[in-house]
């Protein structure tokens, strides 16, 4: 359905102290045009990151569709949706399932991630999503799908019973647009950023999640 070019570019460390993570990791993925046998729009295959597992997406050409849900610190639950053209960012919170549907193909999606700081203990997010099963098979997906009804897409299944409505969300949280460079670009962030600065970046993003200031929704 689509190409991932993984490890992009170079790994960076997620912070001064080997010990802890394994570090950030980037990727490209491009998606082509069509219509599934589903009647889905091209998508990605969707999957739930690990625990600890923060995500970060650019879209660099065309325009999609991201579906966002997880629970919260306190145990509530939340679903977004993202719609991206070039340039716009979408977070992916620790351990949240995410879906990317094309709406305008080709799409070109470039994306970093790297678990929260922690000493090491088990496989990292990484290291487990190089098996096939843990990355896909190890909890159910949402059970809702964006389909072609009446000359227009919308989202149906049965998960939007228990989940609710996706709440749009059109914006980025504060702790990522406070260190993205005046070019808005992620890939800038990712290769000129000093290690220091990766390694602030993920404190306060962990920071405003145990604070529940983010995500959306």
């Amino acid at each position: 359905m689509y190409d991932a070019y993984r490890d992009i570019l170079p790994q960076r460390p997620a912070c001064t102290d080997a010990e802890i993570g394994e570090g950030w990791s980037a990727d490209l993925v491009i998606y082509p045009a069509g219509v599934l046998a589903t009647g889905e729009p091209i998508r990605s295959t969707g999957h739930w990151n690990g625990a600890n597992q923060l995500e970060i997406f650019q879209t660099l050409a065309g325009r999609n569709l991201m579906i966002v849900s997880g629970w919260r610190p306190d145990g509530s639950r939340y679903l977004y949706q993202h719609t991206s053209g070039p340039g716009d960012l979408v977070v992916v919170p620790f351990g949240a399932w995410h879906l990317t549907y094309v709406l305008d193909a080709p799409t070109a999606v470039f994306n970093i991630y790297a678990d929260r700081l922690r000493p090491a203990r088990g496989p990292s997010s990484r290291a487990a999503g190089k098996d096939s099963q843990f990355k896909y098979g190890r909890r159910d997906p949402l059970r809702i799908a964006m389909r072609n009804r009446d000359g227009g897409l919308c989202l149906e299944g049965p998960d939007l019973t228990p989940w609710g409505r996706p709440q749009p969300c059109d914006g980025i949280p504060h702790w990522l647009s406070h260190n993205l460079g005046p070019e808005k670009s992620l890939c800038e962030l990712y290769i000129t950023r000093s290690v220091g600065l990766l390694e602030q970046l993920m404190t306060a993003a962990d920071t405003a999640w145990k604070n529940q200031d983010w995500p959306f929704g």
